[in-house]
């Protein structure tokens, strides 16, 4: 596809028109406007696979009966500073909306604040969930959880599962931004934001997309592999 193909819509447009699908699938005004805003968030900060990519994937757990989009969440306080958020099985978007509500002010009145976001259909970025509370000068963690749904190679039996994990630190001058998940080998990976951004602006130390220090762990990782391979095939014979 080309330039000239592109079809360029403004933050307002996007908006509405992801309202629009999610409420002609079902949602009333509040779910429909915290999952648009998710999605045109993610949309803005360049990551496309969790924009509005994923609105058909919303829509598809709407018509389906996955998820439902008129569900008001049920706030359960567990203690002074944990509250449980029950979506009843609403779009994560407006669950997570009310809980950070909660636990911005819980965060300021005890010092550290949790809350437990059950029962909802999560589909969308994890940063854009937290990045309003790190605007509010706090600290947070968010994760996710879910059933197992992969079998590895050769079984038959469900085994790994994605789970996901964004941590951003309050600092202008540094954003840390940890990421975790079931991957092939089981890695997780931490990554500094700052550099990733230099990285893509200044274009140092990179090829074929990725800085030379991941180049060199790929390099040792191949070479392990092989030997690995190599070790596995003297052991057959």
């Amino acid at each position: 596809m080309s330039r000239e193909d592109w079809i360029v819509v403004t933050k307002a447009e996007a908006l509405a028109a992801a309202c629009a699908a999610l409420r002609a699938a079902g949602c009333d005004d509040s779910h429909a406007r915290a999952a648009a805003q998710v999605l045109v968030r993610a949309e803005e900060d360049g990551c496309t696979s969790h924009g509005l990519f994923r609105l058909p994937g919303f829509l598809a757990a709407l018509k389906c009966g996955k998820a439902t989009g008129d569900a008001a969440p049920d706030v359960t306080p567990l203690a002074p500073g944990v509250v449980r958020v029950d979506g009843r099985r609403g779009l994560s978007p407006l669950a997570t909306e009310i809980a950070r509500e909660k636990i911005a002010k819980l965060a300021r009145e005890n010092g550290i604040a949790a809350a437990a976001i059950t029962n909802v259909h999560h589909f969308s970025a994890l940063w854009v969930d937290i990045e309003p509370l790190v605007a509010q000068g706090l600290g947070a963690l968010i994760c996710t959880a879910y059933v197992p749904f992969v079998a590895p190679a050769g079984a038959h039996t469900a085994l790994l599962r994605h789970e996901r994990s964004c941590l951003r630190i309050s600092d202008r001058r540094r954003r840390l931004h940890l990421r975790s998940g079931v991957r092939r080998h089981g890695a997780r990976r931490i990554a500094d934001c700052g550099a990733r951004r230099r990285h893509r602006a200044g274009g140092r130390g990179r090829r074929a997309g990725r800085p030379a220090d991941a180049r060199s762990r790929s390099k040792s990782c191949s070479a392990r592999s092989r030997r690995s391979a190599a070790t596995r095939a003297r052991r057959s014979r």
